[in-house]
């Protein structure tokens, strides 16, 4: 199989992808190739996929990993096909398997402790702590939030969600008190729709940013 990821890494490059995409479709395609000893392209069949996936689940993969792994092999093989380097395509109307659903994980009372004191934090990353542990906002609904959101009177907070539904959160008052001391930091002027938490570059904070 070398040959043909060499060609189809070469296709993805010259139509644009960027490394970090052909470096995740070559990593995927090398492990499938691995699992099936360098077996030729015109001989792998359903079987195979089959078992590489199950060999996925065996391994305990997630599911972020496993859905990447099957979307590389379909577009994989759909360029072999698309190139007459294979009669039948193994992954054609291949189910991705079902992989039990993981219990998302949390901060003990401890950590979270440590989290809060740790040296050199500061004003707005306080006030974003507070917020995500004291109110369970989502990551996109707190960057979202413009200042005009948050009632500090009511010490609570509107935020969009999914399908623009509005909803109303109560703040802690160490969450309230520690958005104020951020605020009054704050080097600019604001209004009630300038962005809540801010970037370096005094730009809305992003959700990739938040992460």
């Amino acid at each position: 199989m070398k040959d043909e990821i060499t060609e189809f890494l070469n296709h993805l490059q010259v139509e644009g992808a960027s490394p970090h995409t052909i470096r995740n479709y070559n990593i995927d395609l090398q492990e499938f190739a691995d699992f099936l000893k360098q077996k030729q392209v015109s001989s792998i069949s359903k079987r195979d996929t089959r078992d590489f996936f199950g060999s996925l689940m065996r391994w305990g993969y997630d599911r972020a990993s496993v859905s990447r792994k099957l979307s590389a092999l379909r577009t994989f093989f759909k360029f072999l096909k698309s190139r007459n380097m294979i009669t039948q395509n193994p992954m054609l109307n291949l189910s991705a398997p079902k992989l039990a659903h993981k219990l998302p994980s949390f901060l003990t009372q401890s950590s979270a402790k440590a989290l809060f004191e740790l040296q050199g934090l500061s004003a707005r990353d306080k006030a974003i702590l507070e917020l995500l542990y004291g109110s369970g906002i989502r990551a996109a609904e707190l960057t979202g939030l413009n200042i005009g959101r948050v009632n500090f009177i009511d010490e609570t907070i509107k935020v969009l969600g999914k399908g623009s539904k509005e909803r109303t959160i109560p703040l802690t008052r160490k969450a309230n008190a520690a958005l104020k001391e951020y605020l009054n930091e704050r080097a600019i002027a604001y209004n009630q729709e300038s962005p809540l938490f801010l970037n370096k570059d005094k730009g809305r904070l992003s959700t990739r940013g938040l992460q």
